[in-house]
């Protein structure tokens, strides 16, 4: 796979006759992590932002109080800063940052020697503008890197001059263990896999993916274009496993899809499906 998949997902620059003439990258709709600073470095200022606001009580701190504990320049900490506050990791109060919960748990995971410390910013990174669309993705089926790059990169409107930061949100998410990055294909980790203590590893299929015979990928697996656009929305509505879902919804969901037959399929004229709820005697809704 070449890089023909992030080059598609972003918008052509046209060249005007100038030819000395330099073409200005649009900037992306969201903040991005920068590469100014190596991705090592920026989570060790991660928690010396945890030991600056610790020392003032949890409160917010200077780019020069992080500074202090970070050894590295003030400028140089506030290039960090804008993608750490889309993120959901840095609240901005005025002039100055307050780290969220999460960040002080990373920093002391790290001081305990925990194995995967950014484990810790786990929840926060999965709820973020790229975490949370990118592992609905991918709980379809796992992709490759580039996709996965392409399709961030159609997130927040970045041009191909901004790969090197768009490949840091896939960075992020791998040392947050939500995702594995192994060669070139990226996969979802298993529900309860950042805090469990275990080794990372790649979720099950999800039913959605069931083989169904031979696909029209090829593969024995079926792809999205394998369903109807219906179903696939379908599909789409089902809520993650283990997530709540009221017996009312349910059956929402049945009825609709009940329609969508309806609308599919041919020979149903010997009377139509409706999905009912109703109460038990215990106060729980139950579909029939």
């Amino acid at each position: 796979m070449t890089d023909q998949n992030f080059e598609d997902a972003v918008p052509e620059v046209e060249v005007g006759p100038v030819l000395d003439q330099k073409v200005s990258k649009s900037k992306p709709i969201k903040n991005l992590p920068t590469d100014r600073v190596s991705k090592d470095t920026q989570f060790g200022i991660l928690r010396a932002y945890a030991k600056a606001s610790e020392e003032q009580g949890r409160g917010a701190v200077s780019n020069n109080d992080v500074g202090r504990f970070a050894n590295i320049s003030a400028s140089s900490i506030s290039t960090c800063n804008p993608f750490w506050n889309d993120a959901g990791l840095l609240v901005r109060e005025g002039i100055k940052q307050r780290p969220v919960d999460a960040v002080f748990s990373f920093d002391q995971a790290a001081e305990w020697g925990n194995d995967r410390p950014a484990s810790k910013l786990a929840q926060i990174l999965a709820a973020s503008w790229f975490g949370k669309p990118l592992l609905a993705r991918l709980s379809l089926k796992p992709t490759t890197v580039n996709e996965a790059l392409a399709f961030l990169a159609e997130e927040c409107k970045a041009s191909l001059e901004y790969k090197p930061q768009v490949q840091l949100l896939l960075d992020y998410l791998e040392m947050a263990g939500l995702i594995t990055v192994d060669g070139s294909m990226v996969s979802k980790v298993a529900r309860g896999g950042p805090e469990s203590g275990e080794p990372a590893k790649a979720a099950e299929p999800d039913v959605r993916e069931a083989e169904v015979g031979k696909g029209k990928s090829g593969n024995g697996r079926a792809s999205e274009e394998d369903y109807h656009p219906f179903v696939l929305g379908l599909l789409r509505k089902l809520p993650e496993p283990d997530a709540p879902w009221s017996t009312r919804d349910r059956a929402k969901w049945l009825q609709t899809a009940a329609n969508i037959f309806d609308l599919m399929y041919v020979g149903g004229d010997d009377g139509a499906i409706e999905v009912m709820y109703a109460k038990t005697s215990l106060g729980k809704g139950d579909g029939t």
